[in-house]
Order: structure tokens, then C-alpha cells, then sequence
């Protein structure tokens, strides 16, 4: 149910302006953790190509091997 400003006095028309500013910045607080969380997940399955790809051609053993001379 809507109310017409007119309907509504100042206090009210207040009150609700700021509970509907409250639902949307919520609801961009949502959105960005959402872009987040996905951005995570396509980042790690990135890296988890690259590194399935460094074991394929072995470039991974010759930078664990420079890691042990170095260490």
C-alpha cells in the first residue's frame, strides 16, 4: 500500500525517505559483495589453470628447485 505525499506530514515523508535509503544502500552493499565473491572465484580458478599449466610443462620443478638453492 502507497501513500500520496500529500498524505504524509513531514516526520513521515522523513522516516520513510531514510528507510528507503537504508533498503538501497543494502542492497548495494549486496551487490558489491556479490561482484566481490565472484571476482574471488574466477581469480582462483585463474590461478589454478596457471598452475595446472606450470605442472604440465614443468616450469613449476624448475621453481621449486630454485627456491631449495635459495633457501
Amino acid at each position: 500500500m502507497f501513500l500520496s505525499l500529500q498524505e504524509l506530514d513531514y516526520k513521515e515523508f522523513r522516516m520513510f525517505a531514510m528507510a528507503c535509503i537504508d533498503r538501497q544502500n543494502e542492497i548495494d552493499k549486496q551487490s558489491r559483495e556479490k561482484a566481490l565473491a565472484l571476482s574471488r572465484q574466477q581469480d582462483i580458478k585463474e590461478k589454478k589453470k596457471r598452475f595446472k599449466a606450470m605442472l604440465k610443462d614443468g616450469s613449476l620443478e624448475e621453481i621449486l628447485e630454485t627456491m631449495k638453492r635459495k633457501g
